[in-house]
């Protein structure tokens, strides 16, 4: 009975998060209509994607072609032109520090990411969203996105922490701007 009640409460306290309870519709800014790219990859689970960048799920590459559908207070609803999928960035303000807006502006850009210009290494572990030695805090971003704000305040900082999922951090330490350490 117990554990009924429980399943009952967890699923309306679910459902209110999902419903938009205590949304509010934002005007999509000029700069953010029209063909946009993502600047990183994102990972997608069940049509969504979380701003703390946790690493599961099905990736969308950097540089993929996006439009943005609406945007709320706590979500950002874009459509990847190569899947026509529907996808739902869920911007959890209290990780990014940014109002949705501002997160649409940090990870989508009217022009593509110049990952030609990265190093080859950099290249094929930005294909898997890996981070490895030697790539630049520029080449990070592409691969893995902006690390959580309540991780980590300053992209100046020589130690970025991300939230591989939930329960789980990785740090990636840099000497003179490349990466020296991964750790998992």
């Amino acid at each position: 009975m117990l554990k009924n009640i429980m399943a009952a409460f967890t699923l309306v306290v679910v459902t209110l998060l999902h419903t938009g309870c205590g949304t509010k519709e934002i005007a999509i800014a000029p700069s953010l209509q029209g063909k946009l790219y993502t600047q990183a990859n994102m990972w997608e689970e069940k049509s969504r994607v979380y701003s703390t960048n946790y690493s599961r799920g099905m990736i969308i590459p950097v540089n993929s072609e996006i439009t943005i559908d609406s945007m709320t207070n706590k979500a950002i609803v874009f459509t990847v032109k190569k899947t026509s999928q529907q996808v739902t960035l869920l911007n959890v303000e209290k990780h990014t520090q940014l109002s949705s807006e501002d997160l649409a502006k940090q990870i989508f850009a009217s022009k593509p990411v110049s990952v030609k210009s990265f190093s080859k290494t950099a290249q094929d572990a930005i294909n898997y969203g890996e981070v490895k030695a030697g790539m630049t805090k520029k080449e990070v971003l592409a691969s893995r996105g902006f690390p959580p704000a309540i991780l980590t305040n300053s992209l100046d900082q020589n130690s970025w922490m991300y939230q591989q999922h939930r329960f789980k951090k990785m740090r990636i330490d840099f000497e003179n701007g490349k990466v020296a350490k991964v750790v998992h």
